[in-house]
């Protein structure tokens, strides 16, 4: 036999082979997962960065993936699926029209009037998101904002959750960001709906060589929803610039409890000042209250001057344009946004006889008898 009639056979075999079973060519993706610099952003209105399913290699910074495996059931709350899906499959449908539709899962591209990409979770693509590569050196106080759009107008009407995520560097787990948790941003049936979303990071985001942002859906009970991620934006404020004050803390925190005669307790960032009406106090029972303020600046105790109600709930709220920092930077920086916290009142804690003492007096009583009838001088 030939050498080349046996490399035939042997090249048939192969392709016979893989035929059998069912070997297919890899997929072909392209990427771009380069750090950008901020100020950082992406409106999807060109919609010649995306021609070709799974390419995004013209949009630096960002690359969708379907997130197959990251979590097992449907329902799933995405603030807790905080692995790195290191084995992720890219993805992206391009050139798609129609949302109401389109019953694929994962991340598409929709060439409507308003273009936009989109996530939507199915028995695959169990956690779909965005994935960002972002270099925050030299800036502080990192705010991401985007719109969510349900842009699926058809029947369905499925509970869809968005979360975000970051991690410092390229590895290891990410950390849930619980302020920009939208807890459904789906309506229906027959509705669209938008939602916007626009938080400050943690300090640990500040002054990265590499940052990572991840918004995340998960795959719904029933039939999913389209949601867009539209309008992204990821800024910072320069390090060493005057920076507007924000509150630190509170007592109560917010979702907490209180007893009906607390203080509440405002530290802000910095030493500030405050002007009258900047604060509120309104509960759903009690109404709204006063309060005397005692100024250890930036720590400022609220006395309510009437007492709170047992179970009702109250919310304050700290009046952005009437608070300024004390620094020597002029003009003062007034607070961005006003701040509101809410928290509960609590019944007052029952007091008990301590059991100790309650076995000791019912185990002897007769002790206690014979030492009465005694004369005081016998004790």
């Amino acid at each position: 036999m030939h050498v080349r009639s046996r490399f035939t056979l042997v090249m048939m075999a192969i392709l016979l082979m893989v035929g059998m079973v069912g070997i297919q060519p890899s997929k072909s993706v392209e990427a771009n997962n380069s750090l950008q610099n901020l100020p950082f952003s992406q409106d999807w209105t060109n919609i010649n960065l995306i021609s070709t399913n799974d390419d995004w290699s013209l949009i630096p910074g960002i690359i969708g993936f379907r997130g197959d495996n990251l979590t097992s059931t449907t329902g799933v709350d995405p603030q807790t699926v905080l692995s790195p899906d290191s084995q992720g499959v890219i993805d992206v449908i391009a050139n798609q029209l129609y949302p109401n539709t389109n019953t694929q899962g994962g991340v598409a591209e929709f060439h409507l009037e308003n273009p936009v990409v989109a996530l939507q979770g199915s028995g695959t693509a169990d956690a779909p998101y965005l994935l960002m590569y972002l270099n925050s050196s030299g800036f502080q106080n990192i705010v991401v904002s985007y719109l969510l759009r349900d842009i699926d107008g058809s029947e369905d009407n499925s509970v869809q959750p968005v979360a975000l995520h970051y991690r410092v560097g390229g590895s290891g787990n990410f950390i849930n960001v619980a302020d920009a948790y939208i807890a459904d941003a789906s309506a229906g049936p027959g509705l669209t709906k938008e939602t916007p979303v626009s938080v400050t990071l943690p300090a640990e985001a500040n002054n990265q060589m590499a940052l990572q942002l991840r918004i995340m859906t998960t795959n719904a009970v029933g039939n999913d929803e389209w949601i867009g991620i539209d309008n992204i934006s990821i800024t910072g404020t320069p390090l060493g610039a005057d920076l507007a004050p924000t509150v630190a803390s509170t007592a109560p925190a917010d979702g907490g409890t209180a007893q009906k005669t607390d203080n509440i307790v405002i530290t802000f960032s910095e030493p500030v000042t405050v002007e009258e009406t900047w604060f509120s106090i309104s509960c759903t029972t009690s109404d709204t209250h006063t309060a005397t303020v005692t100024d250890e600046n930036p720590v400022f105790t609220l006395d309510p001057d009437e007492n709170f109600h047992v179970g009702e709930t109250c919310a304050v709220t700290v009046l952005a344009e009437n608070v300024t920092d004390d620094d020597l930077i002029d003009p003062p920086d007034a607070m961005v946004a006003d701040h509101t916290f809410s928290f509960t009142i609590a019944p007052a804690a029952a007091t008990h006889l301590p059991v100790s003492t309650i076995s000791r007096v019912q185990a002897k009583p007769h002790h206690w008898l014979v030492r009465l009838s005694l004369p005081k001088a016998w004790w």
